[in-house]
């Protein structure tokens, strides 16, 4: 049986927010918010001004163009990609991350494979075996690999955090 309920005016926030919020499992439906129609012409008048300034902001900055697209083949992955530079001159190159889930949901997914290519698509080197289930790109946790200059010394390695070990690879070749 749905609940009314009276409607109460709060001018704490003149900008005319609204939450719901409940102290027990609940679903709420049919929520509306309503304004007289001088202050809807004043929310239109200033999401018009807004949407003015924003693509007047967008317009001072260059706009992105497609360079290149790299077919990931059967070791993609859906948000879990480092960049770095290799030694030889100073290449660029990716590292991507596969998980293998271990337990309900995002809870404990663990590196199943990692791959390292250049800005060509060719693999470098890989550790673990790719895998063709499509449940790579659900994912909403980073898995634990970065790629950065550990040492200092002007190359970049690739930390990884893999069947409980932290291992420090060498950019080039994946080794320990």
């Amino acid at each position: 049986m749905p609940i009314k309920v009276a409607p109460r005016i709060d001018r704490s926030y003149t900008r005319g927010k609204t939450g719901i919020t409940a102290t027990m499992p609940a679903q709420f439906t049919d929520v509306r918010v309503l304004m007289n129609r001088q202050a809807y012409k004043c929310y239109l008048i200033a999401k018009n001004n807004w949407l003015h300034d924003e693509k007047k902001l967008q317009c001072e900055y260059p706009q992105p163009v497609l360079w290149k697209i790299i077919d990931f083949k059967n070791f993609g992955a859906g948000r879990q990609i480092r960049f770095g530079n290799l030694p030889e001159n100073n290449q660029k190159f990716m590292v991507i991350a596969q998980h293998q889930k271990r337990v309900h949901r995002d809870a404990y997914a663990n590196i199943s494979c990692l791959t390292a290519i250049d800005l060509d698509g060719r693999i470098l080197w890989q550790i673990g075996e790719p895998s063709n289930q499509k449940d790579h790109a659900y994912l909403t946790a980073d898995l634990p690999f970065q790629v950065c200059d550990v040492d200092m010394d002007g190359i970049d390695e690739v930390i990884v955090a893999r069947n409980f070990k932290i291992m420090i690879l060498d950019s080039l070749t994946g080794e320990k």
